[in-house]
């Protein structure tokens, strides 16, 4: 079933250009880099143009080079998700896929993550770890009857994908990807457990665009997703006993039904979007009312194909890479304490 939301997006009130902090130049110029944060730490992987990955210290305001990509492989339109182990919160378990549909661009890898200050501040890997060096390296998806693995169904095409984790169990990754597919794969099992078609009513082929777990009152609702794009706004339920999805309709501001390739993070049940078609506005998206709020006030530079990421206490949104309306690379990296109105 689909409802219609009728409210009417609002202005804030605010000084027209918001400040950033630049910080240090990034090591690499990125568009549409994957990034994860953990701890005080910002993982950078890849991305259009570029197989290198880094991770920057948000408290020591350093860089350092992590495993690159093998060669190869192609990360344009690549998703990476994180999976924190539950028995040490301190370990995670990044997941990297993507591709096009010929299926010499799919890839899938896996990477076991350390903090790589670990062996200075030494809190660290230990002689086991260092003996087997399996951390903080890409390394191919395997089951455990040591058969590889692809998170992609057959030449479905997956470039510009996006996924989530979710679930009872934090087990199961939901991926929205062209044209209008929404899959869903354990991670615990490796094997996919449901693949839907999203509702006629999605005016673009999906690609590069907003895809979240939906929170109320802070708190995570595993199996329920709100994903935007130009005119689309969905509400996306999934009922994990009957392994079915439901979907309803959300509304897009006017102001935002134009545009791809933005940055979004999600703070306090709401949705942040930056930029996005050369432009330099920020939106608001409210989770619990759906109510819509366009900033008067705007970002410095016009930009598209950045990658924004909140700090894990949400006290900061950090805005990296990305080109300017010339096409001109950035290799910016900017940071703001978090917004009120």
């Amino acid at each position: 079933m689909f409802s219609s939301d009728s409210d009417k997006e609002v202005d804030a009130k605010a000084d027209d250009i918001i400040p950033f902090e630049a910080l240090d130049f990034l090591p690499n110029t990125f568009l549409h880099c994957q990034c994860v944060f953990h701890n005080h730490e910002i993982i950078m992987c890849g991305g259009i143009f570029s197989r290198k990955c880094y991770v920057y210290h948000t408290f020591k305001k350093q860089y350092k080079q992590l495993d690159s990509y093998p060669k190869g492989i192609t990360t344009e339109g690549h998703c990476v998700v994180k999976r924190v182990n539950s028995k040490n919160p301190n370990e995670v378990t990044l997941f990297s896929f993507g591709g096009q549909r010929d299926g010499d661009y799919k890839f899938t890898f896996v990477m076991k993550y350390r903090s790589v200050w670990d062996d200075v501040e030494g809190e660290g890997h230990g002689t086991e770890d260092s003996k087997t060096n399996t951390y903080n390296k890409w390394m191919p998806l395997i089951n455990d009857k040591n058969e590889l693995v692809f998170i992609g169904r057959g030449d479905d095409d997956y470039c510009g994908a996006r996924g989530v984790i979710g679930g009872s169990d934090n087990n199961l990754l939901f991926i929205t990807y062209f044209p209008t597919n929404i899959d869903v794969f354990n991670l615990n099992t490796l094997q996919y457990v449901c693949h839907a078609v999203l509702p006629d009513e999605i005016t673009s082929s999906l690609g590069q665009h907003c895809f979240v777990i939906k929170t109320e009152n802070g708190e995570r609702k595993n199996n329920e997703m709100l994903l935007f794009l130009e005119k689309t706004g969905l509400s996306i339920k999934y009922d994990e006993d009957n392994n079915t999805f439901e979907f309803h309709e959300l509304r897009v501001c006017s102001t935002m039904r134009a545009l791809r390739n933005y940055a979004y993070v999600c703070i306090d049940d709401c949705i942040l979007f930056f930029g996005g078609n050369d432009e330099n506005k920020i939106h608001k998206y409210a989770m619990k009312d759906g109510k819509w709020t366009k900033f008067k006030y705007v970002i410095p530079n016009p930009l598209s194909d950045i990658t924004a990421i909140v700090n894990e206490d949400d006290m900061y949104v950090h805005l990296i890479g990305g080109r300017d309306k010339t096409g001109f690379l950035m290799p910016r990296h900017t940071k703001r304490a978090k917004m009120d109105e």
